[in-house]
């Protein structure tokens, strides 16, 4: 490598040479100049601009350049500026259109040398020279406010007053803080400036737009759809479109009513109207009181408020002082139910259930009829009355038009019984022959009518054939009728009469039964249309019910009382009572005051407990404590004495079943107690054993109920009980196989053999007497010295 020696003072002399030449070179005007950029600027004015707005920047250089290319500056919104013109000029114009997503707040470079040549060139005009572009281009942001903003504000909030049907509708806008423009437009209409709530009383579409200070838009769409001013309309008729009725109560059914109807309400003279009630296809109406034409009025109301027309429905209300007609059709019921084997014409005009509406329109277009026009040589209809009904008269009303539709050669009438079709009994038709004057001639419910008569019936359906003549045949309308005769009206009043004169059901009681029976019996014996006329004989079936129900009663107090009599009459006499009865005599008596007062009733023999009682208390204020001396049984161990401190009444009875013998625990029954007479004290008694005591029992003991004895003051005694009863082999303590005085002596003798015989609490001559009476032939026991 070759090296350039140099010297301090050389270096200093060549540097002062070079200075020197330049210093001394003469200024020319084709010095090379290099294009390099002095300023920007923009033309657009400031402030906020949105997506599709063009934004203009100017760049100046030093001097004329031309450009080669499509240069591009880059920008904080994230866009880009493209070079639109300038070339050859010393400025440069580039153009920037903002598209959505691209913002900025104050729209500046991206970068200090954003200007990119993108594989063009800027360059001298007159030399070629490329520009310096790797200098800082000068802010943008420092001389220029533009603000890019292509962020859509929020939408506007429409807000109406109610979106429930209704006759006006105030609409209220809200609009975002950043609106600078508040405008809404009713569609087909211009666009207003918001100022404030408004109303519409029509239905209209509303866009309300909300505009930025960059000219962002945004729009909220609400289609008012409630507003409702139309009426709406109803129509109405009686169910079945019956035009007479026995009843005030029917059913009316609502038709033809708009699809928005809510709420009805009725009236009886279109005047004075019934509260609203919500809206339903039926209405079970009460019209007013007595018989005649009577006229309701129905109209209804939709949601928003709107009220239909009064719409009239007229049905006459009949008397049923001449007769009700069975068959006609009620609103209520739904029946008759009335089925044909045939109906002119294909479509139903000529319907069977007309035949029971009550209205006589013989007309050719009322079709207000049954026939069998184009049907069969004989056709038929069944009635369904609902319910069995009791009737003896079916009247006919034929219909004659004169041509397709004549007289029938005949008709018949069946009822339904025992699941079969059988004909009226012992009926009678009048006319014989079917007649009627055609319409054509007049027809009218008078001229028309053929009856039936027959002996009274009880059915549910009865069926008409109808066997054509000349032609097809048919009827405007059928009745039944329950025929009444003077004789049916006299017979059912007396019966009536005599339902009339018994008690109430209150004031009822048995001493009626024969009252009720023989209202019933008199009831029973009328003919099926009598009794159709007796109108209280509700009142007969619920005295029937409270007599059953009062027989019913008296048999269970009679049970109740059966025992409780049973028990008194068990009781003992008054002057045999005992103080052992007094379980049994409270019992009796427990069990009296159990029952009812009506049960008590029947209680006899109270008299009987009473004396008991009487008896039983007398006995208890004689109780006293009476002890027992002494206690002995004897060898064989099946009897006991017992000698007790008082003389006994020798003519008490005795009852075994007060004593009670316990040996080892194990109770010995007692057989039979006497007096032992052979005492002239008159204090020893004796008791025979069903069993023997066991020689080996160590513990016995007796216990006496109270009453079992009675002393001669008179006294009775409280109860004894576990008294100690001193066995032989007790006393037999030389074991001989009998009691001696050496047992005595032997028991006096030791300590560890000494018994207390009379419980008194210690063993002295007292003890010792009673033992030695125990020895067979003494009488008076020897003297003893303790």
């Amino acid at each position: 490598m070759n090296t350039l020696k140099t010297y301090p003072g050389q270096v200093i002399l060549i540097v002062c040479l070079v200075f020197g030449l330049l210093f001394k070179l003469p200024h020319s005007s084709n010095a090379i100049v290099v294009p390099q950029i002095m300023a920007v600027e923009s033309t657009t004015p400031d402030g906020s601009y949105k997506d599709g707005t063009t934004i203009m920047i100017s760049v100046k250089f030093n001097g004329a350049v031309t450009v080669e290319g499509s240069p591009s500056i880059a920008l904080n919104s994230g866009g880009t500026a493209q070079y639109s013109s300038g070339s050859g000029t010393d400025t440069l114009l580039f153009t920037y259109m903002p598209q959505l997503g691209e913002n900025s707040t104050d729209l500046d470079w991206s970068v200090e040398n954003a200007l990119a040549l993108n594989n063009g060139s800027i360059m001298d005009s007159s030399n070629a020279s490329p520009a310096i572009l790797t200098t800082t281009l000068p802010a943008l942001g420092a001389i220029k406010n533009i603000v890019i903003d292509t962020i859509a504000p929020e939408k506007p909030v429409i807000t109406l007053s109610t979106t429930t049907p209704t006759h006006e509708v105030t609409v209220s806008i809200s609009y975002p803080p950043d609106t600078v423009t508040t405008e809404y437009q009713l569609w087909g209409d211009n666009r207003s400036t918001y100022a404030g709530p408004f109303n519409l009383t029509s239905n209209r579409t509303i866009s309300a737009y909300a505009v930025d200070t960059a000219g962002n838009s945004s729009e909220a769409v609400v289609g008012i759809v409630n507003i409702d001013t139309t009426p709406p309309s109803v129509q109405a008729k009686i169910k079945g479109n019956v035009q007479a009725t026995y009843s005030n109560v029917v059913k009316l059914e609502m038709t033809g009513q708009s699809t928005d109807v809510i709420h009805m309400q009725f009236s009886d003279g279109n005047d004075i109207w019934s509260e609203w009630e919500p809206y339903d296809s039926f209405k079970v109406y009460t019209l007013p009181t007595g018989a005649g034409l009577k006229t309701l009025y129905v109209r209804v109301k939709d949601a928003a408020g709107n009220l239909s027309e009064a719409y009239p429905v007229s049905i006459t209300v009949l008397s049923s002082n001449e007769g009700m007609n069975l068959a006609l059709y009620s609103s209520m019921t739904g029946y008759p139910q009335v089925t044909a084997s045939y109906t002119c014409c294909g479509h139903g005009e000529d319907d069977g259930q007309r035949t029971v509406n009550g209205l006589f329109d013989y007309s050719d277009s009322a079709h207000d009829r049954w026939t069998n026009y184009g049907g069969n040589a004989s056709d038929y209809l069944i009635y369904d009355l609902g319910e069995s009904k009791i009737f003896n008269q079916i009247k006919l009303y034929l219909f004659d038009d004169g041509g397709g539709v004549r007289l029938p050669s005949s008709y018949d009438v069946h009822y339904w019984v025992n699941n079969e079709w059988v004909s009226l009994p012992n009926q009678d038709k009048t006319p014989d022959v079917p007649t009627a004057v055609s319409n054509k001639d007049g027809a009218a419910k008078g001229n028309t009518l053929n009856t039936v008569d027959f002996d009274p019936i009880s059915t549910n359906q009865i069926k008409v054939t109808m066997h054509n003549g000349s032609a097809s045949t048919g009827f405007v309308e059928l009745e039944i009728y329950n025929h009444i005769t003077a004789t049916d009206t006299q017979a059912a009043g007396s019966v009536q009469a005599a339902i009339e004169s018994l008690p109430t059901e209150p004031n009822m009681g048995l001493s009626d039964a024969g009252a009720v029976q023989a209202a019933r019996a008199s009831y029973d014996a009328l003919t099926v249309s009598q009794r159709t006329l007796v109108t209280n004989v509700n009142k007969l079936i619920v005295l029937e019910n409270k007599l059953l129900l009062l027989l019913q009663v008296a048999a269970a107090d009679q049970t109740a009382a059966a025992p409780v009599i049973a028990a008194i009459d068990n009781l003992p006499n008054p002057d045999v009572v005992r103080l052992s009865d007094s379980e049994a005599i409270q019992a009796a008596r427990a069990a009296f005051e159990a029952l009812t007062e009506s049960q008590k009733a029947l209680v006899t023999g109270i008299d009987h407990l009473i004396q008991a009682e009487i008896t039983l208390h007398e006995q208890e204020g004689m109780l006293t404590d009476l002890s027992v001396e002494s206690a002995f049984s004897n060898r064989a161990g099946n009897e006991v004495t017992l000698k007790v401190a008082s003389p006994l009444d020798m003519e008490y009875a005795l009852a075994a079943d007060l004593f009670h013998i316990h040996a080892n625990g194990e109770e010995i029954i007692v057989s039979e107690a006497w007096f032992d007479f052979s005492d002239s004290s008159y204090r020893t008694i004796k008791l025979m054993l069903s069993t023997p005591i066991q020689a080996s029992a160590t513990t016995v003991a007796v216990d006496i109920g109270r009453g079992a004895l009675r002393t001669h003051l008179p006294t009775l005694n409280n109860l004894i009980s576990d008294r100690q009863i001193i066995t032989f082999k007790s006393v037999d303590v030389i074991v001989d196989d009998q009691i001696t005085i050496e047992d005595v002596a032997a028991i006096a003798s030791r300590s560890e053999w000494h018994m207390d015989v009379n419980r008194d609490g210690v063993f002295n001559r007292d003890d010792v007497k009673i033992l030695l009476s125990q020895i067979q032939g003494i009488i008076e026991p020897i003297t003893y010295t303790d």
